[in-house]
């Protein structure tokens, strides 16, 4: 059922995209960018003793960031991660539940930047919080975190773009527990 939700959110995204009047890009040297956006992702969690362990994560993100030229940005951001998920363990199955907060710095570098369609790459990294919890047993933990991404931007009005990305995440958690994620996100950024 989430899926089919996610395939109608993007094929009203997609019609709108169709619909909106094209502008030029605006990547240029000294703008600032405000960007918000949303994802959902199936993850995977790699542990010694952790099997058929399988996760959806639902976030939010709000990015802010400087194009010091126009094809280089440097931006951090916040998002709001919420995990659900079934655990299976050395002979205990159960439910998961976390909440993660990542804050984070990186670089994009963006290409073809006088066009309406702006691919990017890019990479983070970052500190976290998060809380976990399998039954009755809750826990927090502090950490470091890195991404990889590659993206597109397509501008819709001047200074208005949909972001698309595709995002690679590895956050090590304790007790040598890693969490991979890969993302789709969508979202809306504003250049000023």
């Amino acid at each position: 059922m989430k899926l089919i939700n996610l395939l109608k959110t993007s094929s009203l995204a997609a019609a709108a995209i169709l619909l909106a009047d094209n502008g030029a890009a605006q990547t240029e040297a000294g703008k600032w960018q405000l960007s918000l956006g949303g994802s959902y992702s199936h993850s995977w969690v790699n542990s010694d003793v952790a099997v058929d362990t399988s996760l959806d994560i639902y976030s939010g993100s709000v990015d802010f960031g400087y194009f010091m030229l126009r094809s280089l940005e440097i931006k951090g951001g916040i998002s709001v991660i919420g995990i659900d998920g079934s655990l299976g363990t050395a002979g205990v199955e159960g439910s998961a539940n976390a909440w993660v907060v990542p804050v984070s710095v990186g670089l994009d570098y963006h290409i073809n930047t006088r066009s309406k369609f702006v691919p990017y790459v890019g990479g983070a990294l970052g500190v976290y919080v998060v809380g976990a919890g399998f039954g009755e047993d809750w826990g927090a933990a502090v950490g470091v975190t890195g991404q990889l991404h590659a993206g597109l931007k397509q501008f819709v009005k001047e200074n208005v773009a949909i972001v698309y990305q595709v995002s690679y995440d590895y956050i090590p958690l304790p007790d040598d527990v890693s969490l991979s994620t890969v993302s789709f996100s969508i979202g809306l950024s504003f250049m000023f």
